[in-house]
Parts: C-alpha cells; structure tokens; sequence
C-alpha cells in the first residue's frame, strides 16, 4: 500500500497518486482499481458533505472543512486509546502540528 502524502490538488477529487499510479478518493481516501479511475466512486462517496459538488468540490472551503473534521476525529480516535497521562503527551509533542482541530 502506498503512503504518499499529497496536500493540494486542482480540479476534480477523482485522484490518482503520483508516485503508484493507484486511483482514490479525494474525500474518504478509498482505492479504486488501477485499471479503473475513481469517478464513480467520488461520484456517490458517502463522506461528501450534502449540496457539495462531488467531482470538483466547491466551495473549496467545504472541502477543506470536511478535511478538518475528518483530521480531527481520527486524532481523537488516537488519543483515546492512550492513557490519559500519555494522550497528553502526545498533545503537547504534536501541538504545531494539531493547531487548529478541536483535539
């Protein structure tokens, strides 16, 4: 499984990775087959926001707010599993990089 990280792309979130050539989802990160790009999928993925364009998400910014929320979930997921005085640390360690999500 390839683990590039990607930050910004234009256009439609039907992605295809860089570096494996494998086709995802923009808004849940799911992988589509290689012989197949992920249209369909962005088409009727279930994690974009009701009245968001699926293919092209606009407004950006719910694009972006969608990503926040789905960031800041899974830190949450993480940290729960830590004991409190260890979730704390992890806090603390990863601070500047959590800034903005509600964690």
């Amino acid at each position: 499984m390839c683990v590039q990280a990607y930050d910004e792309f234009d256009g439609c979130a039907a992605l295809r990775c860089s570096r494996c050539s494998r086709h995802f989802c923009g808004w849940c990160l799911a992988s589509c087959s290689s012989s197949n790009d992920a249209h369909s999928h962005v088409a009727a993925c279930s994690e974009k926001p009701p009245g968001v364009d699926a293919l092209f998400p606009r407004p950006r910014e719910a694009f972006d707010a969608h990503w926040k929320r789905r960031k800041t979930r899974g830190v949450r997921v993480v940290l729960a599993g830590l004991a409190p005085d260890e979730a704390a640390d992890v806090r603390r360690m990863l601070q500047g990089q959590v800034a903005g999500l509600a964690c």
